[in-house]
């Protein structure tokens, strides 16, 4: 199989089935990468060095489209990780810049929230930082969040990298998006 032909995707794991599905995907001889980081753990009796995943319930792959089928057929994976419908690619420059950044840095752990619409959100750069509103849609990498202030309501349109996401939409909004996009 020829090497360009091969993608960068992401898989969703079990929880705490990251390194197990990492294996399994070797012994597959599917190209992989779990990033984890050595640290001393403490029980009563004694002290130990483990392995620690970084990305939390995710594992990368890279594989052709005709191997994804034996990749969600390995115990522990849930599905691919999915961007606009498609399966998410990650295109080799950024994972080679990922992969240097989690081998030379010292990161303690790395946390992965998807953006939804109805999600709370705090801005924390640019003219509206600390500003927090509600996001009203999402296309790509363009962000459309209603901000309150002073008993006025805004519309910016923001890049995704300078939100952060505080609190969840709750249930019965993500039943209203659902409904508005039945009807």
């Amino acid at each position: 199989m020829a090497e360009r032909s091969k993608l960068w995707m992401i898989v969703y794991t079990k929880p705490r089935h990251e390194k197990k599905v990492a294996d399994l995907l070797t012994k597959k001889s599917i190209n992989n990468y779990c990033p984890t980081r050595r640290v001393l753990r403490q029980w009563s009796d004694r002290k130990k060095y483990v392995d620690e995943v970084l990305i939390r319930s995710y594992v990368f792959v890279k594989v052709e489209e005709s191997e994804r089928i034996h990749v969600l057929q390995t115990p522990g994976v849930l599905n691919f990780v999915y961007w606009l419908r498609k399966p998410a690619i990650v295109r080799e420059v950024e994972m080679k810049a990922l992969m240097d950044f989690l081998s030379s840095a010292h990161v303690s752990e790395i946390n992965v929230r998807q953006l939804e619409v109805g999600a709370k959100a705090r801005v924390l750069s640019g003219p509206l930082i600390a500003q927090e509103g509600e996001i009203l849609k999402i296309d790509k990498n363009v962000i459309s969040i209603r901000l309150y202030s002073a008993g006025l309501e805004f519309t910016a349109i923001l890049d995704k990298d300078v939100l952060e996401v505080i609190e969840a939409p709750s249930k019965k909004q993500k039943e209203n998006k659902l409904i508005n996009r039945i009807q």
